[in-house]
């Protein structure tokens, strides 16, 4: 499942903070984007304690930031709760976040991580309905249930969330329906999920689910390289190695294999470590040349 547990607490954070721009401003985030921040207390604190998901938000990461004074991570905590209770979405996420690490003070809580997840999916966030999903599948804070997984996995991506889409394509894959699994897996790919790319041009390229087409391959191993997807790149390199659909182009080749290996790919690495080898036996005929 690429890139969902390595994404870094932080980063997890930050999306769920950046979901609240979707919400109508108030004047209290008219302050906080100023950069006004102790103007912003006073506001957003006034429209707070005046039932305002949002500015109850703000408050919280006022608190948390410590952009007015020292950091509070209770504070912070205490009305990111307020928040969340009174459903924003924002706050619901990036409390899921806190109890899934045991970050913030709070203690490491699966349970509590789901349920905060599930509101935020209810309440229409693709991420957490994949979340959500995923959790379903494995048990992790709720009982294994693989009818509700596979249901959330799906609104997840009819969402057009293309990690979810790529998921989907995987399972209906392991199921045996390749039709189904084609489409979901050309939409990830369309919506520039990196690894439905590559996989995608793998798959014109083996003519699995379509029929094959080194052009198409091509097209699709491209935009994954572009992404520096190392795998894609290797691919790229062997297109033209081998010549398939493309005149044979070894420095292209070793370009791409270059590449690849700066970026860990231990194939393409190897591959470059084949060749110098025969680069290093034409030396003695070379100083051999030399002296005539």
């Amino acid at each position: 499942m690429h890139g969902f547990k390595t994404l870094s607490v932080g980063a997890l954070l930050m999306s769920a903070l950046l979901t609240g721009c979707q919400q109508e401003k108030q004047g209290c985030d008219v302050a906080y984007n100023a950069g006004d921040y102790h103007d912003a207390f006073d506001v957003c604190k006034r429209e707070a304690n005046n039932a305002n998901p949002v500015a109850m938000r703000r408050m919280a990461e006022l608190y948390t930031k410590g952009l007015v004074g020292v950091p509070d991570p209770q504070q912070g905590i205490f009305w990111y709760q307020r928040s969340a209770q009174a459903g924003d979405v924002p706050s619901q996420k990036v409390l899921a976040v806190l109890y899934t690490f045991g970050e913030g003070g709070l203690p490491i809580d699966q349970e509590k991580a789901y349920t905060w997840r599930l509101k935020a999916a209810k309440a229409g966030d693709a991420e957490s309905q994949l979340d959500v999903a995923l959790r379903l599948r494995e048990g992790n804070g709720v009982e294994v249930n693989p009818t509700d997984a596979r249901r959330w996995l799906k609104r997840a991506a009819r969402s057009d969330l293309p990690q979810a889409q790529f998921i989907l394509y995987k399972r209906l894959l392991d199921e045996n329906e390749p039709s189904q699994a084609y489409e979901w897996l050309l939409k990830a790919a369309k919506n520039k999920y990196d690894l439905a790319q590559f996989t995608l041009g793998n798959a014109y390229a083996y003519g699995m689910g379509f029929t094959r087409n080194y052009a198409l391959a091509k097209h699709w191993w491209e935009k994954a390289a572009a992404q520096d997807l190392a795998q894609a790149q290797t691919a790229l390199g062997r297109l033209y190695e081998e010549g398939l659909g493309v005149p044979k182009d070894p420095e292209r080749a070793k370009a791409w294999f270059e590449e690849a290996c700066d970026n860990d790919d231990e194939t393409a690495c190897q591959k470059l470590e084949r060749e110098t080898p025969d680069d290093v036996t034409t030396l003695p005929k070379l100083f051999a040349d030399m002296k005539h």
